[in-house]
């Protein structure tokens, strides 16, 4: 059956008259005697209003209508008045050309029913209907098609997204897809991915996985979860820690955890910072591994083989853990369900808690790079990894400092509770997160007072030396 054919308009110009109502011969009334007959002008008129009118209800509603760019929600916002800046009041339209500034606060805006957000202290401009930011971050939130200036790269897309100014720009997904040009590079962002411009080009840039920090509203906000996840993998990387030690393993310490075959082995492997010929670990860092590639790979319904693979591939790129676990649909419940079956299976068959003695000869050998099978990693664990939620601030550069790690806590009386528990295996990580904390503001300012103590000591011992040096009493 073919498709209708629609009827082609007429050429524009062209009246086609209309005829006469059909007027009685006699013997009944003149229907037409009160009323002009409908001419082809009157026809024209009638469908030039009827097109002007169909025109008027096309027109699009809220700012557009008006060459408004958005209207203020809430926040303190000022828009420049002149030489000076004005506060705006809540549900005032922004006008198309209008710089603004965040100040004392966020501030979100309404652009035809999409969310932009502006972090504290953001300065912007609208031009065009494009947002250009100039100093602080800003959010996009919504399903319209939104575009972002920032240094001369813009970046379009629909979904949840960001733009970070600064010395080295960044933007980055949370949610859909963003398109950033910098004029002669095009780079497409999936959700869960950013890319940091360098000398105002994203050209030879890599596409990272999204990093984030626990204190940015944006990331609070977006990735709540996975910062919950980091939490827990940091405390369950610290009780393994002291049970286990920092020395590399076999396989089959691992396989204590997860049933591992030919397909699994080689991305136990990969999954480890340090390795030596057929040890690795630490073996936190790898039992972290084996419990998020074991979620991954039941929340996607994959092989572990294969989401062993995909977790050792993106923690080499810096993504964290609590992202993986996101970005496979699940969260905390899905890490502690995990945790819960490795520590299970090793509780059915325990592996060794003693740490290997040093391999000598190891040693001497050990390639370049690569530490000896007996002692402990002298690497730093890959950006992003236990204990890190990944950096990632406005204009920040791509090479985060992870820090030191923590020293390793006293051993748990019980380092493998009962399974039958009704707490479950990682209730007490899960209580210990929460007070971690109040633990750190402690170190934190014991530590400020005893740096101080030591500054002035040193201070007056070195004093009678360097009076000595320069020629004085």
């Amino acid at each position: 059956m073919s498709a209708p054919t629609l009827t082609p308009p007429q050429p524009t110009g062209t009246v086609h008259d209309v005829p006469a109502p059909h007027v009685p011969a006699s013997g009944g009334p003149d229907h037409a005697a009160g009323s002009p007959p409908v001419t082809g002008a009157r026809w024209a008129a009638v469908v030039a209003v009827l097109a002007a009118l169909v025109a008027a209800l096309a027109l699009p509603v809220g700012p557009a209508q008006t060459g408004e760019f958005a209207s203020l929600v809430q926040g303190p916002l000022e828009v420049r008045d002149g030489d000076g800046w004005r506060a705006v009041a809540i549900g005032d339209g922004i006008d198309d050309g209008a710089d603004l500034r965040a100040v004392g606060g966020a501030v979100t805006l309404d652009a035809d029913g999409d969310r932009i957000v502006l972090a504290s202290g953001a300065r912007a401009g609208v031009a065009g209907g494009r947002l250009v930011l100039e100093r602080g971050s800003v959010l996009v939130d919504g399903a319209a098609d939104r575009a972002v200036t920032v240094a001369g790269i813009a970046a379009s897309g629909q979904g949840t997204w960001r733009v970070d100014a600064g010395s080295q720009p960044r933007i980055a997904t949370y949610a859909g897809a963003v398109v950033v040009d910098d004029g002669g590079t095009e780079v497409v962002l999936a959700a869960y991915r950013q890319v940091t411009a360098r000398d105002r080009t994203v050209g030879g840039a890599a596409r990272l996985p999204l990093r984030y920090l626990a204190t940015d509203p944006f990331d609070r906000e977006q990735v709540g979860e996975a910062i919950r996840v980091d939490d827990l993998a940091l405390a369950l990387g610290r009780s393994l820690t002291s049970t286990y030690g920092t020395a590399l393993r076999e396989t089959d310490f691992y396989a204590a955890f997860v049933a591992v075959d030919t397909d699994v082995e080689p991305h136990l492997s990969a999954l480890a910072p340090v390795s030596s010929r057929t040890r690795f670990g630490p073996p936190s860092e790898v039992l972290l591994g084996v419990t998020v590639a074991d979620a991954v790979a039941t929340l996607t319904a994959t092989p572990v083989a294969e989401a062993a693979a995909e977790v050792a591939s993106m923690r080499e790129q810096g993504a964290a853990w609590g992202l993986l676990l996101v970005a496979a649909g699940g969260g905390a419940d899905a890490f502690n369900a995990a945790a819960d079956r490795a520590l299970e299976r090793a509780a059915a068959d325990p592996p060794p808690t003693d740490e290997p003695a040093p391999d000598v000869t190891a040693a001497e050998d050990a390639p370049a790079g690569e530490a000896p099978s007996g002692e402990a990693p002298s690497t730093a664990p890959p950006t992003g990894a236990t204990g890190g939620a990944g950096g990632g601030t406005a204009g920040s550069s791509d090479d985060g400092d992870t820090g030191s790690q923590p020293a390793p806590t006293p051993p748990p009386t019980d380092p493998l509770p009962d399974p039958t528990d009704p707490g479950g295996l990682l209730a007490p990580i899960e209580d210990a997160v929460d007070d971690l904390g109040d633990g750190v503001d402690e170190v934190v300012d014991g530590t400020t007072d005893t740096v101080g103590d030591v500054v002035g000591g040193v201070d007056e011992l070195l004093a009678p030396t360097v009076r000595g040096l320069l020629g004085g009493d």
